[in-house]
């Protein structure tokens, strides 16, 4: 007897870095970001949503905006 139904989603304690981030709604990561001394500015948490879903990383998403900032500030 097979099921075609979908697995159920796994606790959060089981998802990655990423797939909660990518769950979460934008105060959610604002507040995360703040908690973790980033900009909790709502752009910015967006910002991390998008290159993580485009990234498949949250570190890489993290250097990557940081990373954007230092050359904003240096021109």
């Amino acid at each position: 007897m097979s099921s075609n139904s979908p697995s159920p989603r796994p606790p959060a304690n089981e998802l990655t870095a990423e797939e909660l981030i990518l769950q979460m709604e934008v105060e959610e990561v604002q507040e995360l970001l703040g908690d973790m001394g980033f900009d909790p500015r709502p752009e910015f948490a967006r910002g991390i949503q998008q290159l993580v879903a485009s990234l498949g990383s949250l570190d890489a998403a993290i250097i990557a905006l940081q990373d954007n900032l230092v050359q904003r500030r240096a021109a």
